[in-house]
């Protein structure tokens, strides 16, 4: 009776953690900084974001907010800071407040993510597109 009862546990735990979330087109794990973490693939943005960012309809999800910031023309980035091959996504967390961090999918390949001051996360490739889509940067 106990192992049946630890087999549905343990069941509907995989479930729970596999339930498909609303507003994501997709849901993956990424290791950052060597904790697990679950991500949201957010279609209308074209971004990866922390879970609970969708998960619990936070409105003030500092990911989020990062990534709003960089819509509007406040933020100025110079081709010089860009030598070197750098990441412009990782240029533009740190311009924006945010920290960066490295993760890896569990396929093995690699992403950088701007963690955002309420330890929300959000994939710096979304912030570079937020950034080009006004054609922000000075030459």
């Amino acid at each position: 009776m106990k192992v049946l009862f630890f087999s549905l546990l343990a069941l509907s735990s995989i479930h729970a953690a596999n339930k498909k979330i609303p507003g994501c087109g997709d849901q993956s794990f990424f290791v950052v900084e060597g904790k697990k973490i679950e991500f949201c693939w957010l279609p209308k943005i074209e971004a990866w974001v922390s879970i609970h960012c969708v998960q619990k309809k936070k409105p003030d999800c500092k990911a989020l907010t990062l990534y709003q910031s960089l819509l509007k023309p406040v933020v100025v980035m110079e081709s010089e800071e860009l030598n070197g091959g750098k990441n412009p996504g990782s240029v533009l967390c740190g311009k924006i407040g945010g920290t960066l961090q490295y993760a890896i999918l569990e396929g093995g390949s690699q992403q950088t993510f701007c963690s955002a001051a309420d330890g929300s996360l959000i994939d710096s490739n979304a912030l570079s597109n937020a950034y080009y889509a006004g054609e922000k940067i000075k030459k």
